[in-house]
């Protein structure tokens, strides 16, 4: 087992007690466990699909809401794959932020 050295600065302590909490919650909360499968039916391309997903709305409207999902997925002859995806939904509209989050995802999705 890796011995933790925490920082010596107080703020750093003070996040680590927060992230070490929000973990936590984070744990006993994630009630969202799926999994389908087509073992039966070699005519899905798909052969599995195990994933964990969870939300999280903070209390603070100026703080977004947080999605998470990680899962594994198995296609018939193919090697299996992770995929992990996150995103922030924000509680409070914001046009500047949406205009530059739009011109972000068209300047990525040009280029691939």
């Amino acid at each position: 087992m890796i011995k933790l050295i925490l920082s010596g600065s107080k703020e750093a302590q003070e996040a680590y007690k927060q992230v070490s909490t929000l973990q936590k919650r984070f744990v006993d909360k994630l009630d969202i466990l799926s999994q389908v499968h087509y073992d039966d039916d070699s005519e899905k391309n798909l052969k599995s699909a195990t994933a964990i997903s969870t939300i999280i709305h903070p209390n603070n409207p100026h703080v977004p809401s947080v999605h998470i999902h990680i899962s594994l997925t198995q296609l018939r002859n193919t090697p299996s794959s992770w995929r992990i995806m996150a995103d922030l939904n924000p509680g409070i509209a914001n046009a500047e932020g949406e205009e530059q989050g739009d011109k972000y995802h068209k300047r990525i999705y040009a280029s691939n």
